[in-house]
This record gives C-alpha cells, sequence and structure tokens, in this order.
C-alpha cells in the first residue's frame, strides 16, 4: 500500500485543466493523481530498465474538492497476473470523506523496448 498527499490548486481545477467551469478539483487531476499512486507503488518494485504504463482505469469522482483542500490518494494491489498489476485506489479529503475510488490497471514494459516501438 502507498499513499500520497496532494493539495488542490488553482492550475488543477476542472476550468483550467477543460473538464468544466466551476473552480473544483478536475476529474482528469484527481486521475492524473490517482494514476501517480499507482505508478510509484508499482515503481518500487521493478528493476531499473523497467516502468508501467496504465492500460485502463475505472473511476469514480464522488465528491467536489475547492482549491487549497488537502486530499490524500491510498493505492494498493489487489490483483497481479504476469506483467499486468490492478490496483483499487481511493482518495479522501481532510474529513476522510470519499473524494474518489478507481480501479486501475498498469502494464510493466522494458523502458528502452517500449520507446523503440513509440518511435518507428
Amino acid at each position: 500500500m502507498l499513499e500520497k498527499q496532494f493539495t488542490v490548486s488553482k492550475s488543477d481545477t476542472a476550468q483550467m485543466v477543460a473538464s468544466g467551469c466551476l473552480p473544483v478539483l478536475g476529474t482528469p487531476t484527481l486521475i492524473a493523481w490517482m494514476e501517480s499512486v499507482a505508478y510509484l507503488l508499482l515503481q518500487s518494485s521493478l528493476s531499473d530498465d523497467f516502468t508501467s504504463v496504465g492500460v485502463h482505469i475505472d473511476m469514480s469522482h464522488k465528491k467536489a474538492s475547492r482549491i487549497g483542500e488537502t486530499i490524500r490518494c491510498v493505492a494498493q494491489i489487489k490483483q497481479t497476473d504476469g506483467r499486468k498489476t490492478l490496483f483499487e485506489i481511493t482518495c479522501y479529503d481532510a474529513a476522510g470523506e470519499e473524494v474518489g475510488y478507481a480501479l486501475h490497471t498498469r502494464v510493466a514494459v522494458d523502458s528502452r523496448k517500449f520507446m523503440l516501438k513509440v518511435e518507428k
């Protein structure tokens, strides 16, 4: 399990990430935070030549968060199948209320080989 805290800034709002017009935490930002925590958790167990890429996310944004609020994202590994890892990620506000929930899949890849394929 890994948890990380983020503070909502103006650049994280729906207004700024073009997902809405209100000055509250934008869903794309919350997804990025969720992916970040899952990435960090998995990266700690991979060799230096490997990284992981996100391939799927099933996410619910359950509560609005204003600028200045602290959001705590907690990721845990739910299942591993070869190179594929499924994470359960829950994010909470300072009051402990659930802000978002996701099931997120990442795949471990050889960084060099992956980029060679992308550049072709």
